[in-house]
């Protein structure tokens, strides 16, 4: 059986013959990136891989280093199913929209269990700037930053200034 328990180092480090191979020495490959402080560069992408807190937590015991939560709005999205289609392992397409979960119900039962140890949470929000003043006050007690999601403002970004404006 697999030992996924500790930060990957501290995984890697129970290999003697890696370490050995190394010269007994790991790489630091800590990173800094917005002023959050990460183990090592891998930070999950919002989406499936991050739709709720056990996902998000899986992630980080099997060795990212961050997870970006999946995407909340102001309102639920309603996803048609199927979402996702693997085309034989040429490709993958993923039609989903931002998160089934709403936003009290991250609140209420995931955003605090999202956290391993003290690694930084970034919460993936959107999409306008109604719903990003309406979230922003709901959620700064659980993340460290933010992703603003931009991918359904069209060709004009003044939508999206304002968005960041907010």
């Amino acid at each position: 059986m697999r030992n996924n328990t500790g930060s990957a180092q501290e995984r890697v480090g129970r290999n003697s013959g890696a370490l050995a191979a190394i010269g007994g020495k790991m790489a630091d490959i800590r990173v800094k990136i917005a002023g959050l402080e990460y183990e090592n560069p891998v930070i999950v992408a919002a989406g499936p891989p991050s739709k709720d807190a056990e996902a998000c937590r899986a992630c980080v015991e099997n060795g990212a280093a961050g997870v970006v939560a999946k995407t909340v709005s102001a309102v639920p999205a309603d996803v048609p199913k199927p979402c996702m289609h693997d085309f034989k392992g040429k490709f993958f397409i993923n039609t989903e929209l931002w998160s089934e979960l709403s936003v009290e119900h991250w609140i209420a039962e995931e955003y605090e269990k999202c956290k391993v140890k003290n690694e930084p949470l970034i919460i993936g929000m959107g999409y306008v700037e109604s719903d990003i003043r309406k979230l922003i006050p709901m959620l700064d007690k659980y993340a460290d930053a933010y992703e603003i999601s931009s991918h359904y403002v069209g060709r004009d970004l003044t939508p999206m200034l304002n968005t960041l404006r907010a």
